[in-house]
């Protein structure tokens, strides 16, 4: 190989080094790192002195080594993929910093996961883009219209946006969906004034009746880019005093899908789920677990509805899926 040769290919695989891709680019595409596998795959393996395993982990996830070191984009992650790669996930309870391990990432997770602090402010997440999701077979009762999931990436589950559109808060795309001129919504009062949801439930539930006039706009998803949830983020302000929590994630509802399954159709995973590294694998999805999951994603197997407590009635009664704040 000729010197020439040597540099141009130092030129691929180091010109873009991990610290200077900026969060919209991690945010808006599955990442490409790829190119710099093959320089540290036997690193990896071999792990000398029993360090962090990236390469571990992306073969338990995403079926194959597509990086090996900690992506800046990751977010969510499963303890039982991640321990016997020699990864520690000991960490608070809440987060103290940026991009650091924490326990209580949100409610309706699976059991045994961990998460890294990502803060605001988030960034719409672009149409027809294949995103990393995580959703909990519909424990509320509101999802007869409507998969509700929440982007976290790392999941090693897809889902598709489609034609999509952004919100900061729900009842944002209740004004702009009209959703309080529905017949059976009329005379009732706003999600955003009231602060009794039996009241706006009792023959409106605002969010599937959100999902049913953003199908008929042609929106196959609805994206809320600061959802106050005092139920579902734990570690928010509100609960815990600490100051740049007052939301914590970003909500994606996929407005044809129903949420009441686990695999959010009734059949199993849609076209518009997929797993493996870019979306690149069919999803087999089975109803049976509480959460969503894809056959050959690692740990995916023990989510039963047996192993996560499901919140309880009054904090239903009281939250719901947190329309109201």
């Amino acid at each position: 190989m000729s010197w020439l040769n040597v540099v141009l290919l130092s030129q691929v695989f180091c010109s873009r080094s991990e610290e200077d891709v900026s969060p919209q680019d991690v945010q808006y595409r599955h990442r490409n790192e790829s190119l710099a596998v093959e320089g540290g795959r036997r690193r990896s393996r071999r792990r000398a002195g029993g360090g962090e395993d990236w390469g571990c982990y992306s073969r338990k996830i995403y079926g194959a080594e597509h990086f090996t070191s900690r992506p800046s984009w990751l977010i969510f992650g499963y303890d039982e993929a991640l321990h016997p790669c020699g990864i520690s996930t000991s960490s608070p309870n809440c987060p103290e910093s940026e991009g650091v391990w924490y326990q209580h990432g949100y409610l309706y997770r699976p059991p045994k996961t961990t998460f890294i602090w990502r803060k605001p402010p988030y960034a719409k997440l672009p149409s027809h883009s294949w995103q990393e999701v995580m959703h909990q077979a519909d424990p509320f009762g509101d999802e007869h219209y409507g998969a509700w999931f929440i982007y976290s990436p790392g999941s090693g589950i897809f889902f598709n946006l489609g034609d999509t559109i952004a919100f900061d808060e729900h009842w944002d795309a209740y004004d702009y969906f009209k959703v309080g001129d529905q017949k059976k919504c009329k005379g009732i009062e706003s999600p955003k004034e009231s602060s009794h949801q039996s009241e706006a439930k009792s023959s409106c539930d605002w969010n599937e009746e959100m999902c049913k006039l953003a199908r008929k706009k042609g929106f196959e998803s609805v994206q809320f880019l600061k959802h106050v949830d005092h139920v579902n983020y734990q570690c928010d302000t509100k609960n815990t005093g600490t100051a740049g929590l007052q939301y914590m994630g970003l909500e994606i509802v996929a407005a044809k899908l129903v949420g009441k399954y686990a695999c959010a159709t009734s059949i199993g995973a849609p076209p518009s789920v997929r797993s493996g590294w870019e979306a690149s694998k069919a999803c087999r999805c089975d109803n049976k677990k509480q959460f969503l999951n894809c056959q050959g994603v690692a740990t995916m197997s023990d989510l039963s509805a047996k192993d996560t407590p499901v919140p309880t009635a009054d904090a239903t009664r009281l939250s719901g899926r947190q329309i109201f704040v």
